[in-house]
């Protein structure tokens, strides 16, 4: 009788300790929610609805990037800053498109992304104005520019920068510079060689060259610059403005994502590496707000302002049918997802100044 309790009670023992097992944490992906690209009709940040052909193109590009360029990196990592006092300005193209923003920081330090065009003609050169305001920032007569950020080697981006920092009398004093661009023979298939060499030949009179990668956050002053994307070297069509490196800084508790040039087919790699996480109040309108990203990409930034670094004859000859442009059509669009976007446009043609932390 006492073995046969004994038995029982180790019987029972065997049953407690399968049953507190069943009932233990749930693996891992149990009640996970999955997110696809949104159904057209229901702007949110983080969809849910099924995945549109776009989600399905996404599935095709790997999720790894592989940086373009295998020169090592020395840009720091850190935790972005928290004061949110900064001001941000962009500075308009003259008769062309063009490209120039400038962030000073809370203890003056002085951010440029990208900077312009600077035609040797004038006829769309910038750099004047560029000059003008980094000289009034700095009190300098050859401006200290503490962090200059290229997003790709097109010359409306990166004119004014080949121009000032050309030759033995650079105009102002760079101590760092940073960028990723693909190799020289990638940019020669590209036609833009000139534009290339013009750059790495400028680059000798900055102190400091920095080749990104991705997901270097790179401390200045106050302000944070996150890498979020940087090129695909086999993207070849429409290739120079698809190999933008996407940058976004966060000021305080708000954000600035500047898309560059980027066209469809990185804005996918862009939408596959980050959906969950591009939501940013201020976007750069992507390849000046004409056949840019797409939609979606909008949808998942979901911004509270939008800078446009457009030029007036775009939106004319849209409106005539006159041009290969749709700057309209992105523009609606952003009017279905949000009607108090604010939208800042660098055709109206004055420098805008943005101060920071933004009331939005």
């Amino acid at each position: 009788m006492k073995r046969l309790k004994r038995l029982l009670s180790l019987s029972l023992m065997m049953l407690l300790s399968v049953g507190l097992f069943a009932c233990g944490e749930p693996q891992p992906g149990e009640g996970e929610q999955v997110s696809h690209f949104p159904d057209a009709a229901t702007p949110t940040v983080v969809p849910t609805a099924a995945p549109t052909t776009e989600s399905a193109l996404a599935t095709q590009i790997p999720s790894t990037q592989t940086p373009a360029t295998q020169k090592p990196t020395n840009a720091p990592t850190q935790s972005p800053a928290t004061d949110g006092s900064a001001v941000l300005y962009q500075i308009p193209g003259k008769y062309d498109v063009s490209m120039a923003y400038v962030i000073q920081t809370s203890d003056h330090k002085i951010i440029v992304v990208d900077g312009g065009e600077a035609n040797a003609d004038k006829y769309n050169d910038t750099r004047e104005d560029f000059l003008q305001l980094v000289r009034t920032l700095t009190g300098e007569q050859v401006p200290t520019i503490d962090a200059w950020f290229i997003t790709h080697c097109h010359r409306d981006h990166i004119g004014v920068f080949n121009e000032l920092m050309k030759g033995n009398e650079p105009q102002c004093k760079v101590k760092n510079v940073y960028y990723n661009f693909p190799s020289r023979d990638w940019m020669l298939q590209q036609n833009v060689l000139e534009t290339y060499e013009n750059f790495m030949s400028a680059l000798k009179n900055c102190d400091n060259e920095v080749v990104v990668q991705l997901g270097d956050v790179i401390p200045v002053g106050n302000v944070s610059m996150e890498v979020m994307l940087v090129p695909d070297p086999t993207i070849t069509s429409n290739g120079v403005n698809e190999s933008s490196v996407v940058f976004r800084a966060a000021i305080g508790q708000q954000t600035v994502l500047f898309l560059g040039d980027l066209g469809t087919a990185s804005g996918t790699r862009l939408y596959r590496e980050h959906r969950n996480k591009l939501q940013s109040d201020v976007v750069q309108m992507a390849h000046h707000g004409s056949y840019g990203v797409t939609d979606v990409i909008y949808r998942y930034i979901n911004p509270k302002v939008c800078l446009w670094p457009d030029v007036e004859f775009m939106w004319d000859e849209d409106r005539n049918n006159a041009g290969n442009f749709t700057i309209i059509k992105t523009y609606n669009y952003l009017q279905t997802l949000n009607k108090n976007i604010k939208h800042y446009k660098a055709s109206e043609g004055s420098v805008l100044k943005l101060e920071f932390p933004l009331d939005i």
